[in-house]
């Protein structure tokens, strides 16, 4: 979660984030949710899920823009978990 998250991810090209992330970006911008993580906290996500083996387990707040670049990182096989709470 990051101040004005959502709004930072206008500045990149769409064609280089993954068909996840553009889906939960646009829920986010429907719903309002102003507090995504920011790009460059979403490309370290995904770079990080690509080490796990097993299962990945994250927190999240709001639409799940996280977890999208966690779940586009992760290798085939990986089970995610997700605790996320809904943007008030």
């Amino acid at each position: 979660m990051s101040i004005s998250g959502t709004d930072a991810h206008a500045a990149a090209d769409p064609a280089t984030l993954p068909p996840l992330v553009r889906r939960a970006l646009a829920a986010a911008r429907r719903h309002g949710f102003a507090h995504a993580c920011r790009p460059e906290q979403g490309r370290l996500l995904h770079a990080l899920a690509g080490g796990a083996r097993e299962q990945i387990g994250e927190t999240g707040t709001g639409c799940g823009v996280g977890l999208a670049w966690l779940a586009s990182g992760a290798r085939e096989g990986v089970r995610l978990f997700s605790l996320t709470s809904s943007p008030s």
